[in-house]
């Protein structure tokens, strides 16, 4: 008898553990939902304010985020020349 509650006793406490790391799965993926959804309007956002088309609607998948990412990468390069260009002109034309 005896043998049986420690038994009990210890499924208890494992049923306990596993309810405890079921509960913390459940958060972080609630918590991994609401960063999917804050990147997406981000994107959005990003994509309105800088005129790329293509990223009005919701939600993205993977590929997109990677395309938009890419996207941003070649306008930043484009801005960065634009200003280095700017930089180099005016002391060009003093020389």
């Amino acid at each position: 008898m005896q043998e049986e509650q420690e038994k009990l006793a210890e499924t208890r406490h494992l049923l306990q553990s596993e309810q405890g790391l079921h509960g913390q799965l459940t958060a972080k993926q609630e918590a991994h939902r609401a960063n999917l959804a804050s990147r997406d309007v981000l994107i959005c956002e990003l994509a309105s304010q800088q005129g790329i088309r293509g990223f009005e609607g919701t939600p993205f998948e993977q590929r997109q985020v990677n395309q938009f990412i890419s996207m941003l990468a070649e306008l930043q390069q484009k801005q960065q020349d634009s200003v280095e260009h700017l930089q180099v002109g005016p002391i060009d034309r003093a020389s």
